[in-house]
């Protein structure tokens, strides 16, 4: 489907999800207006589903790409990036934890005092 309403569909189609049911009714309104011919239309709703597709592909692209860049401009971290210190410091943490099995260490108990030891009978 080549022609002056080309460039228009193709704008229409990419902002949208076109189904077929859409696609026949666009291709139907050419036809009345004898852009396409009536023995073309099955594959002008072919084409233009295909294009359909093609295009929100590529608007999903360009948003997951400059999503990202934009992530990457404001320094966030990805979840990619919290999961794997989220591990680390697991790990650490369970490296640094006195085990279950081990006696918890104490404070020696302090020494008497000695200095008034000889003073209490006198």
């Amino acid at each position: 489907m080549d022609g002056p309403l080309q460039r228009p569909l193709e704008g229409l189609v990419g902002v949208t999800s076109l189904t077929r049911r859409g696609a026949e009714s666009i291709v139907r309104a050419l036809v009345q207006q004898g852009e396409v011919a009536a023995d073309r239309a099955e594959r002008a709703v072919d084409e233009l589903l295909v294009r359909s597709e093609r295009n929100r592909s590529a608007l999903a692209e360009l948003v997951r790409r400059e999503t990202e860049r934009v992530v990457a401009r404001l320094g966030l971290a990805r979840q990619e990036d919290v999961d794997v210190l989220a591990a680390r410091v697991a790990r650490l943490e369970a490296a640094h934890e006195p085990a279950a099995s081990e006696p918890a260490v104490s404070a020696p108990a302090e020494p008497e005092s000695v200095e008034g030891a000889g003073e209490e009978g006198s």
